[in-house]
């Protein structure tokens, strides 16, 4: 086994290395033992995105606004299928829950207006201000 893995190894690298890569779409996804469990982990990870895009939805659709509770009471239940899902990403379960609170608290806008921030708006509360400390040297 080990003999035929060190085979399909170096048949790899060199087919890698003989192919032109085109740098765009066009370039077929190559797994391998080392980048599998990245791209395992990706695949549970949009499971996780798929969630709250379904927990945000403003849709009227029926069908719809049935998937957004379903997917609301996913993301903040501990069910097994939730727990499983949040392992294979690489995520504890409670850091998951608390970033789908906050991402939903805020409409799902993933990048928040500059200046307000938590980070921002602790060093404004604590009388810090970086326009002020440059403007005194």
């Amino acid at each position: 086994m080990d003999r035929l893995m060190t085979m399909v190894d170096a048949n790899l690298a060199k087919k890698q290395k003989s192919t032109k890569r085109c740098g765009s779409v066009c370039d077929p996804i190559l797994i391998t033992p080392t980048n599998y469990a990245a791209t395992e982990q990706s695949i549970w990870r949009a499971v996780l995105v798929q969630a709250l895009m379904d927990a945000s939805s403003n849709s009227k659709k029926k069908e719809n606004i049935q998937w957004k509770e379903e997917a609301l009471i996913w993301l903040r239940g501990k069910s097994q299928d939730f727990l499983m899902v949040c392992h294979y990403a690489g995520f504890e379960p409670e850091f998951v829950r608390l970033m789908a609170k906050r991402a939903l608290q805020r409409d799902c806008v993933w990048r928040l207006p500059p200046g307000t921030s938590e980070k921002a708006i602790r060093k404004r509360s604590e009388g810090i201000n970086l326009r002020e400390c440059t403007q005194i040297r």
